[in-house]
């Protein structure tokens, strides 16, 4: 009988090891210290060891939506290369009085805000430094990067911008590519 499990993906002697319990979740081992959780079909009861990865008969990937431009469609992409790394799209985030800090267009489970922006992204690097700063001042160390798929690097005027981000520390990818790059450094 399939069942929904939790599984650590590791080799031992050679051979990559699947272990399920009895959570009913998924938890991947690609490399020491490196876990990512994702739901599968395993065969197999909790605790056994299964001897392959092709014991795991499929794997169901999340789509996000968001009524802003490109975000679920951004955090789909990254939720289908990096399974279960986005913890939400468009969440909230709040100061110590309850008052509204900012929202994060895509979290990720690692420290990671990805703000979104269509069009020219205009303010997309006041965006992020004015949310980067705020949070630092109550404690947040998220990482705020941003990810403009409508600027057009052929025009000047984006180059510029791109560059005068890049001067103040601040990371703008413009390709699903290059975005999905950085964060593969990151994990």
């Amino acid at each position: 009988v399939s069942q929904i499990a939790r599984y650590e993906k590791f080799v031992e002697n050679g051979m990559p090891v699947v272990r399920t319990t009895s959570l009913g979740k998924l938890k991947v081992i690609d490399r020491p210290g490196m876990i990512k959780e994702l739901d599968a079909v395993a065969t197999g009861p909790p605790g056994m060891g299964i001897r392959a990865v092709d014991d795991i008969t499929s794997v169901k990937p999340r789509t996000f939506a968001s009524p802003d431009a490109h975000v679920g469609e951004t955090a789909t992409a990254i939720d289908a290369k990096f399974p279960r790394r986005v913890k939400d799209v468009n969440q909230k985030a709040y100061r110590p009085d309850g008052s509204e800090l900012t929202d994060f267009d895509i979290a990720l489970t690692d420290d990671i805000v990805i703000q979104v922006k269509e069009g020219g992204a205009r303010r997309l690097e006041a965006q992020i430094m004015n949310s980067s700063a705020e949070m630092k001042q109550y404690g947040m160390t998220q990482e705020v990067i941003g990810y403009a798929p409508d600027l057009d690097l052929a025009a000047k005027a984006d180059r510029v911008r791109i560059a005068n981000a890049e001067k103040q520390g601040i990371k703008i990818f413009t390709t699903e590519e290059d975005l999905l790059h950085y964060l593969s450094t990151k994990q």
